[in-house]
């Protein structure tokens, strides 16, 4: 069973789920080793958190494809085929609009689960799921598929 690594601050949710999707795929990876490049590489900061342009970049030699108006089923049938998901989360709260992203990597016929998510990794019922992470707000719900490569070394596609 894979260790996946957990957030220790409010803010670094885009590098641990970078580091934690190299873990997924096989890679070598620690929090001590890695962590700072990787925070770095995402252009997070403790005030905000990291960007859009600084996901790219962080994502960039991973193999990762956007998938486009993400629902439930769409995030099940990938899971389902091998593969894993970034999703990025948003939703209203008393100060605007807060966000998330975290990792999916497995599935039964009722749940999810979701690694770093209310401080560390949890079976999510599909319905919860749906409710608190696919609601519509402006740049989310998000996602992108991480595929494993076959064993010619060829990505498998999906979407």
């Amino acid at each position: 069973m894979t260790r996946y690594i957990k957030q220790r601050d409010t803010f670094s949710c885009v590098p641990v789920t970078i580091l934690n999707a190299r873990k997924w795929l096989g890679h070598r990876v620690s929090y001590g080793r890695d962590y700072r490049e990787c925070r770095a590489r995402s252009g997070c900061h403790p005030g905000y958190g990291a960007n859009g342009t600084g996901f790219r970049q962080a994502t960039r030699d991973l193999p990762v494809t956007r998938m486009y108006q993400p629902s439930l089923e769409k995030i099940d049938d990938a899971v389902k085929a091998g593969h894993a998901i970034i999703l990025r989360a948003r939703w209203p709260d008393r100060t605007g609009i807060a966000g998330h992203i975290f990792l999916i990597t497995r599935r039964t016929d009722r749940s999810l689960f979701c690694i770093n998510v209310y401080g560390g990794h949890v079976w999510r019922h599909k319905s919860l799921f749906t409710y608190h992470y696919l609601t519509k707000v402006p740049g989310a719900p998000a996602a992108w598929i991480v595929r494993k490569p076959d064993k010619h070394g060829t990505d498998q596609h999906l979407y």
